[in-house]
């Protein structure tokens, strides 16, 4: 962890949110999830740099999510996905 801070506060931000997303590994892919209490299977299109999750809904609505009204079923990402 203090890696990331150390390397975020020298002027690495870009690289450790490249890695971050990497590792997250969402972009593309199908997943479940619960937005404003609701359950949506979407598709995340981009990671944005804020944490926020752009995707598209099955009725093909885009939409941007905040990450604070947003909870993944990371279980999905198998179901969906064949990871």
């Amino acid at each position: 962890m203090i890696y990331y801070i150390e390397n975020y506060f020298s002027g690495s931000r870009n690289q450790i949110i490249v890695e971050w997303k990497e590792e997250l590994d969402l972009e593309g892919k199908k997943i479940d999830l619960k937005y404003k209490d609701k359950k949506h299977t979407v598709l995340i299109k981009k990671v944005l740099e804020s944490g926020e999750l752009l995707v598209v809904f099955d009725n093909g609505q885009k939409k941007r999510l905040q990450s604070l009204n947003t909870s993944l079923d990371y279980q999905s990402l198998a179901e969906y996905n064949n990871h």
